[in-house]
């Protein structure tokens, strides 16, 4: 008679085993040594972590290949660590060994220190939106786009009913009508909604459907929370947009990075100590470093020319706006000190506020849940946001500046300047604290009891503040405070004694903009108050920091539009209108008080006296929505509009407008468009130089309309021809060839979809085998999961079987030779498909 075990009896039997096994391997081991030597030994230990798979391939194909003194030690070390962050370790102990450094040390004093966080870790590593192998390449990220883009078509091509005739603008959407297969996987509401005939009705099934799909690796889709309230053609354009490889590309590298460096944190890589970084790990400065070059190197190779043939270097461009970090740091050096001249005048008195989470979002607290940095200004966000609604139903007026920065362990704190009314300064701060202490009040309490502790860690930052006080370099003193709140929310009155708002603000804005000018504000010598270095060394660790978690640094309180003042200070010369030209002055001569007084002052919000004037090109973009481009400046009536925009430039290699005018020269201007129809893989024989000047295309054909739409990137239609600009380059489309390109992409993306279905009934099939085992009847989430982790690196490339199915479920809309043509060329690509 069979007794059922229950899951921990069986789990605990299977650990027996292991042990067991592990102890073979040792009397194994050790006979082999005695008999061959230390080399045998290490072969053995090897086979059985092949076998017990502990550790993944590619850390093990590293430590195999080293010497058979280190294979032992560092199988033990390493397989204590969770598979995803092996290869990592291994390859920084490697790093450090060729140093010369104490690599043994190193990687023994990682492994302890990521003991205590082992569940958080695996937690971390489960929840990885892509397979390890992809998320882990900056490359392999970016083509798994076009797998994320197809799989999303071709759900719609399983969703959309074939025999109706959709009236839609988006021609994409009509074209993904027209050839269709049925599906019985597909949710009971998407079904009824393909019963209808209402289009709104079956694109809102259809979006609800890949969104969901797009959710799965953590994706959200244009205008996800807002589905339900926006009109049909925003869900239009949210559905090209989810078809789109460029803008899958865009959210999965930022998605990347954040993952990486979650992970960074999480093992102890972001901090202060020895050997890590602070703010930001050494992987996010060294990926930030990259694509901050390569876009300066992007820069250098580009200018702009306008209809006068005016020609200027994009660099300059770029450094003469706010884009340009010393400019940038410059104008809200201005600002604050004009909003302060206007708090004098109004009676208000500053106070220096400083935010913190609390504990549970702090990665070096012993009680970190694992929450990312992202979540972690998110609580900030929501916070201030409960603190705004709070002031505005008291109607208590406040304005001033905002900046977000990290603590050394990587979690954001925001220090904020704000001018109050005298009277109410004691309620406001209530308010904010209240608010900023609602949650885990029990940390702040605990903290207030072990007021010793605090004490003795007062007492050493006064001496490391004095050491530097000797030494010529300035840091904030450090201040005793048993006030329960501290931990979260500080208040510091502005004291005009010691000096006005900005030199309490100049060091937070210098410290998150640029290292530049840092000795005009006296900020050279100073230290940073978080990692005890000097100032200097930390500005690029925490713009890595901002540009990975994608961290709006500065925002302004209260201020009027920044928009209407910089595009007023394009505008050199006098205009006609009285109210038009004073407030363009005041912009001029960098008067701000006056600025903000001629727009009616602060906290004026949307009835300002003037405002930004746009201008507006219906489906001006790829996936047909409106484009709004800023233009000028316009009175609350837009009664009298300024244009501060009436130059058009075109961004182009550098040196085409120099090629032009030698070919000027030599009367090849009059040359007619080179032309050649060919399909979307083919370009057309045109140089850039030729397409440079618009005129040519209308020797081709084009109006002033449709030149406009192809220089935004749209398609346009001719003599039954489609063209669009490829940079510089026309492009035309064959209808029938891209039609059936089209359904090949199809057939290719309706295979992987069923090899990825075909992976999740393996791993079903694994999960139920373990519940036999084990004697129960239902599969436990567990055991999915452990089988999932078994299989996740499973190859999961189509399959020959999977590619037929799909070409079976095709062949109606394709033509037998064009199948043939690409099955060739999938197979001699040297990929091909597996048997």
């Amino acid at each position: 008679m069979e007794i059922a075990l229950n899951p921990a009896e069986w789990a605990e039997m299977e650990r027996e085993k292991e042990v067991e096994k592990a102890r073979e391997i040792e009397i194994d081991s050790e006979k082999m040594r005695a008999t061959f030597g230390l080399k045998a030994q290490s072969i053995c230990a090897l086979e059985y972590l092949k076998k017990t798979k502990k550790i993944n391939s590619v850390a093990l194909a590293i430590i195999a290949s080293m010497g058979p003194e280190d294979v032992i030690w560092l199988t033990n070390e390493i397989k204590k660590l969770p598979k995803s962050i092996q290869t990592r370790v291994i390859k920084t102990y490697l790093s450090k060994k060729d140093a010369g450094s104490e690599a043994k040390d190193w990687l023994k004093e990682t492994v302890d220190k990521m003991k205590a966080r082992f569940g958080l870790i695996f937690r971390i590593t489960r929840a990885l939106p892509l397979p390890w192998n992809i998320l882990s390449n900056k490359k392999k990220t970016v083509a798994h786009a076009k797998y994320l883009a197809g799989q999303s078509t071709l759900i719609i091509t399983q969703i959309m009913d074939s025999s109706n005739e959709i009236d839609n603008r988006h021609t994409v959407l009509t074209t993904v009508n027209e050839f269709t297969t049925s599906t019985n996987t597909i949710h009971e509401k998407i079904q009824n909604a393909r019963l209808s005939n209402n289009f709104e009705e079956r694109a809102r099934a259809v979006f609800e459907s890949v969104g969901e799909n797009a959710l799965k690796y953590q994706v959200k889709p244009h205008k996800w929370d807002e589905r339900d309230r926006v009109p049909i053609g925003v869900i239009e354009s949210a559905l090209l947009r989810i078809q789109c490889d460029k803008w899958w590309a865009g959210k999965l590298k930022r998605i990347r990075v954040q993952y990486l460096e979650l992970l960074e944190i999480a093992t102890g890589q972001v901090g202060n100590g020895d050997g890590i970084s602070a703010y930001a790990s050494k992987m996010a400065q060294a990926e930030y470093k990259e694509t901050r070059d390569s876009g300066r190197a992007w820069l250098e190779m580009m200018e702009l020319e306008n209809d006068s043939g005016d020609v200027i270097s994009l660099t300059d461009a770029v450094k003469a706006g706010v884009s340009n970090p010393v400019n940038r740091r410059n104008e809200c050096m201005l600002r604050i000190r004009g909003i302060e001249e206007i708090a004098n005048g109004m009676g208000f008195v500053g106070v220096f506020y400083t935010l913190t989470c609390p504990a549970k979002y702090h990665a070096n607290a012993a009680i970190w849940n694992g929450s990312s940095t992202k979540s972690a200004q998110a609580y900030l966000v929501k916070t201030w946001a409960r603190v705004r609604a709070d002031l505005a139903q008291r109607e208590i007026p406040y304005f001033g500046l905002r900046v977000a920065e990290p603590h050394a362990d990587g979690c954001p704190h925001w220090h904020m300047l704000l001018f109050v009314p005298t009277q109410l300064k004691h309620k406001i701060n209530h308010i904010i604290r209240r608010h900023f202490c609602a949650e885990e009040r029990e940390e702040l309490i605990k903290k207030y009891k072990n007021r010793r502790a605090i004490k003795k860690k007062y007492n050493k930052r006064r001496r490391a503040w004095g050491y530097n006080k000797s030494k010529g370099l300035h840091a904030i003193e450090p201040k005793l405070d048993y006030r329960v709140s501290t931990a979260r929310f500080k208040a510091d009155d502005i004291d005009p004694k010691k000096g006005s708002a900005v030199s309490y603000i100049a060091k937070y804005i210098s410290k998150n903009l640029s290292a530049e000018n840092l000795d005009g504000d006296g900020l050279k010598n100073h230290v940073d108050a978080e990692t005890g270095k000097p100032l200097l060394e930390q500005i690029n660790p925490v713009l890595a920091w901002a540009s990975v978690w994608g961290i709006r640094q500065f925002q302004f309180i209260g201020s009027p539009s920044v928009t209407v003042y910089r595009e007023l200070r394009r505008v050199r010369e006098e205009v006609d209108n009285p109210e038009m030209e004073a407030i363009r002055k005041a912009a001029d001569d960098g008067d701000w008080p006056e600025f903000v007084r001629l727009m009616g002052g602060m906290c004026i919000g949307r009835k300002a006296n003037f405002k930004t004037h746009y201008e507006i090109t219906e489906c001006g973009n790829q996936y047909g929505e409106d484009v709004k481009r800023v233009k000028g400046v316009a009175d609350a009536e837009e009664t009298q509009t300024l244009l501060s925009r009436v130059v058009d430039w075109v961004r182009q290699l550098k040196g085409t407008a120099e090629e032009k005018l030698r070919l000027t020269a030599r009367e090849l201007c009059e040359a007619k468009l080179s032309w050649t129809s060919g399909n979307n893989c083919n370009s057309v024989a045109a140089s850039a130089t030729e397409l440079a000047d618009r005129a040519k295309l209308f020797t081709l054909g084009f109006d002033k309309q449709e030149i406009k739409l192809l220089f935004n990137g749209s398609r346009v239609s001719l003599d039954g021809q489609q063209y669009r600009l490829d940079g510089r380059t026309l492009r035309s489309f064959d209808a029938d060839q891209q039609r059936r390109q089209y359904h090949n992409q199809r057939i290719q993306s309706e295979a992987e979809l069923i090899s990825q279905l075909e992976h999740r009934d393996r791993v079903d099939a694994m999960a139920q085998r373990m519940a036999d085992r084990a004697g129960v009847d239902d599969v436990t989430v567990e055991m999915h999961d452990e089988a999932w982790e078994l299989l996740k690196y499973e190859d999961l490339e189509p399959s020959r079987a999977a590619y037929n199915t799909a070409r079976e479920k095709f062949s109606e809309y394709q033509p037998l030779d064009a199948q043939a043509s690409f099955i060739d060329e999938w197979f001699s690509d040297g990929d091909g498909l597996t048997a």
